[in-house]
């Protein structure tokens, strides 16, 4: 809203009459407590905005004069604007309405929106730092200073290689002096938080202390700067502790031996200059520390103007209580694609910290870079998210956020900050990178001075060169003339070096992976550098074999340091290769790959991957093998006389087959001929009737078949042989203790009915090896038992049968049946 300057001479006047009056009552009460407790607190509506507040954003061209009267005569008790850009006719104003005590805020945006000058109304939302899934805060234990030799020896700052970048920086410098060119200047961050400890030993090389402030209610500057943050009230610059470790991630000292150096602090703590902006204020009695939409908004612009000249931004805060606010903030989230698209800043934000893909603002507006925490993992393979964190489509990137080392509010360390508030500001702190080795072109311009009123007598005419020059001309200022890369450049820079983790590519749960320092830098400065780790052995003795008639057995021996391995198909030896299969465990050396077209042959690559210098690294392909799948033989096959002129063959099915091929002859190692081939591969016998002489022996062999586009392919494996004679099958016996009136303790003889034959011959003897004499001898017509009275008590005796057929004036005689024991 644009104010006249007589409306603002005459507001300042009031407000320094009323400070002088307040100051001597109010500064004993200041020193006591600290400056955020001085006033009684505001309250929350369901903890999502404030209940006496409203954002209103204005059309288009609509004045300060129209917005004032639109408030007016809706009874607002006090409209301010929120953007320090209040040049004449810029789109859609956006105004703070203070609303009349008791108003709803609902009933009051339907009111705003009534009007054809509002272009639409919102609630004043509120923001906090994140709470983990549980709705713990992200606050860690207090440590002492840690000394150490190397305060890089971090794992954050190892897993993104931040070392390497540092050093690459150091080169490019060298290489700028030694051609003439300027020395790099500082790259301003700035990050809306809670404040910071002004005194940490830690931050005094790279923290601004003039640009970290307060952003107020009402409480600018005449000059348009915002109160600078004070130690003098008790809270050393940092009313919530959580802005000091956000601003260490970014840029704790270096070098200095003492716990974590900040990301983008640099060898030489040459590359980043930390603005702190508190958008905090105390909610319900002094339980709760929030910021509101209007907070932000006037924080970012505050940031992105002359005052900071920020190029980037981190934000580690997000709706309160998380996603209540799904809604949106447009406000908000034009403030963020006006500072990202006009003034090529790169916005940085947490994605919270509800271990689920609920939208989270601001992180996931389009213009912001939303980033995921990760763990300190040793498998890259595996899942990296940190426990907490948040993830999704919406979200952009990841880094570090778990358990890290990072500056703590009293001026000591901690070592166990958890949650995407520390991963957002590791981002942020590469994004500061990148725009360090792509500095803007700047051009001089100097501000028209105020207009003053000339020096003249009464009555005399006025010239242009009577007009009073000011005592102190206004300093040189600067505007960009040219960016040296855009913040959407910087984005995708960031996104396509990142580190790849989990699955291959982006996924919802790290999406692009990990950011990488060194990799961010290098393609920013158009440097050739070597970011791969070095590469693994590839798998070696690879072998294909058959498995099954769909089947193919791959094995290998384990390569050192695998955690997995990719297996590579094709039908032809020269490719192209397809990957089938993928094995996230280092001590696997096996894989049947199944589904196989029979008698086709396939070539198989295998490769190595795991995880070197905490990125994916892979071997070659070993050289390929080959393998055919192939009906399996036949198992189980046996031959067995079945009549005197009759052979029996009986076999395993076999997996895939349909049908079998039968082959006989009258020698092991004769010429064998097909003489019978079944259609059925259910099928796990047949009797071999034709062609059979009585007394004779034979030898078989067999193989199965499949059908493949109407032929018979059948399997290159045979049987084994195995031999028969044709001769009467064996009968059953079974002997038992007899005893019936006067016959006492004899022996009951039974037997199974044989075919085709002529009779039995049943023997027995005292001894199961020798000595067997007959002892019945019934026709094939007789009954199949008998008594046998010729035993004593006492004694074991021994029984075995036998059928027979008589054959052209022989008898043929089949195998005895199994000797039976009996004591009757």
């Amino acid at each position: 809203m644009i104010i006249s300057e007589l409306e603002e001479l005459m507001k300042r006047i009031i407000s320094l009459v009323l400070v002088c009056t307040m100051v001597a009552t109010m500064c004993f009460y200041m020193d006591a407590v600290p400056a955020a407790a001085a006033s009684e607190t505001p309250a929350l509506v369901d903890g999502t905005y404030v209940e006496d507040e409203l954002l209103v954003v204005f059309e288009d061209g609509v004045k300060p004069s129209e917005t004032e009267k639109v408030a007016d005569k809706l009874d607002a008790k006090d409209i301010e604007p929120l953007d320090t850009d209040t040049s004449a006719g810029k789109e859609e104003t956006p105004c703070l309405v203070t609303l009349p005590k008791g108003e709803d805020v609902e009933d009051a945006i339907k009111e705003y929106e009534k009007n054809a000058k509002v272009a639409y109304a919102q609630p004043n939302y509120l923001y906090a730092y994140h709470k983990d899934a549980d709705g713990k805060d992200e606050q860690p234990i207090a440590r002492k200073a840690a000394v150490t030799s190397d305060d890089t020896d971090q794992w954050n700052l190892k897993k993104i290689d931040t070392q390497e970048a540092w050093d690459l920086i150091d080169d490019i410098e060298a290489e700028r002096k030694k051609s003439g060119k300027d020395d790099l200047e500082k790259v301003t961050v700035a990050v809306l938080d809670t404040g910071v400890n002004l005194e940490h030993e830690d931050l005094q090389k790279n923290l601004n202390p003039k640009k970290c402030v307060k952003i107020e209610r009402e409480s600018t500057n005449a000059d348009g700067t915002y109160p600078q943050l004070t130690t003098a009230n008790g809270t050393k610059g940092d009313d919530g502790g959580h802005g000091t470790r956000v601003a260490g991630v970014i840029g704790a000292t270096s070098g200095n031996h003492k716990g974590s150096a900040g990301v983008a602090a640099g060898n030489d703590n040459q590359i980043v200059e930390l603005a702190v902006l508190d958008v905090y204020e105390r909610y319900n009695g002094d339980s709760d520390r929030m910021a509101r939409s209007s907070d932000l908004i006037n924080g970012i612009d505050y940031a992105a103007g002359k005052h900071i000249g920020a190029k980037v931004i981190n934000m580690s805060l997000g709706h309160y209580p998380g996603n209540e606010g799904s809604e949106g903030d447009p406000a908000l989230e034009t403030k963020i694609r006006e500072v990202v698209q006009e003034k090529n800043v790169t916005v940085v934000c947490s994605a919270g910290n509800k271990n689920s893909t609920d939208t989270w603002y601001p992180s996931d507006f389009d213009d912001t870079i939303s980033v995921i925490s990760t763990i300190n993992y040793t498998n890259v393979f595996e899942q990296c998210k940190a426990p907490s964190s948040s993830y999704g489509s919406h979200k952009d990137i990841s880094a570090p956020g778990y358990q890290i080392m990072t500056l703590n509010k009293s001026g000591g360390y901690t070592n166990n900050s958890s949650g995407t508030s520390f991963a957002a500001p590791t981002v942020a702190a590469v994004a500061a990178m990148i725009y360090y080795v792509n500095p803007d072109t700047l051009k001089e311009v100097t501000p028209t001075p105020p207009p003053t009123e000339p020096e003249v007598s009464p009555g005399q005419p006025v010239s242009p060169g009577d007009a009073v020059k000011p005592d102190n001309p206004p300093e040189k200022e600067y505007e960009v003339e040219k960016y040296g890369i855009t913040s959407s450049e910087v984005e995708s820079i960031m996104k396509t070096t990142a580190t790849d983790l989990y699955t291959e590519g982006d996924d919802s749960y790290t999406r692009c992976g990990n950011v990488n320092a060194y990799a961010s830098v290098a393609k920013a400065a158009c440097k050739k550098v070597k970011t791969e780790p070095s590469p693994l052995t590839a798998p070696k003795e690879l072998k294909a074999t058959s498995a099954d008639y769909n089947k193919i057995r791959l094995t290998w021996n384990k390569a050192a340091n695998a955690q997995g391995y990719n297996i590579y198909r094709s039908t032809a030896k020269a490719g192209p290769y397809t990957r089938v299969k993928t094995f996230h465990d280092g001590a696997i050396t096996t894989f049947d790959n199944t589904g196989l077209q029979t008698n086709t042959t396939y070539y198989y690559k295998v490769l190595s991957f795991g995880t070197v210098d905490d990125k994916r690294s892979y071997s070659k392909q070993s050289e390929p093998v080959s393998g055919t799948p192939l009906l399996s033989g036949v198992t189980g096959f046996k031959a067995a006389s079945n009549s005197y002129r009759s052979i029996k063959l009986s076999w395993s099915k076999v997996n895939g087959a349909n049908g079998y091929q039968l082959f006989r002859s009258t020698s092991k190692n004769g010429k064998y001929k097909a003489f019978k081939t079944l259609t059925s591969g259910k099928t796990t016998s047949h009797v071999n009737k034709a062609g059979l002489t009585a007394g004779k022996t034979y030898y078989y062999k067999m193989r199965p078949y499949i059908n493949i586009s109407g032929k018979k392919v059948y399997g290159k494996t045979y049987s084994a042989i195995k031999s028969a004679k044709t001769k009467p099958a064996t009968p059953s016996l079974t002997v038992s203790k007899y005893s019936s009136g006067k016959v006492k303790r004899k022996v009951r003889v039974k037997w199974s009915k044989v075919s085709e034959i002529t009779g039995y011959r049943i023997s027995r003897s005292t001894s199961a090896k020798r000595g067997f004499k007959r002892i019945k001898s019934p026709s094939y017509k007789a009954t199949r038992s008998f008594i046998d009275k010729g035993v004593k008590k006492n004694k074991t005796y021994y029984y075995k049968i036998r059928a027979y057929k008589k054959v052209n004036g022989k008898l043929l005689y089949g195998g005895y049946s199994t000797v039976k024991k009996i004591k009757p």
